[in-house]
């Protein structure tokens, strides 16, 4: 796992990452310490805030909460 999640280790786009633990719930569940809807929410703001596939300009605010949500998958992984 740690190879997948290292920086530039994946050849998975963040959404699909996302889509292949959320369809395997039942295997990822007792590993991470997230609700499923938790897990998605926060995977879904990261998403939105991703600078390298959605270049704009994001305001402070939408910025605190993209560091909120990679900060909650980091302590859950």
């Amino acid at each position: 796992m740690e190879s997948i999640l290292a920086e530039g280790g994946s050849p998975l786009y963040l959404d699909e990452f996302k889509s292949i633990i959320v369809g395997n719930w039942g295997s990822f569940c007792n590993s991470l310490d997230l609700t499923k809807q938790e897990f998605e929410h926060h995977m879904t703001i990261v998403n939105r805030m991703r600078y390298d596939a959605h270049a704009k300009d994001v305001d402070e605010k939408s910025f605190d909460k993209a560091r909120v949500s990679l900060n909650e998958l980091e302590v859950a992984f």
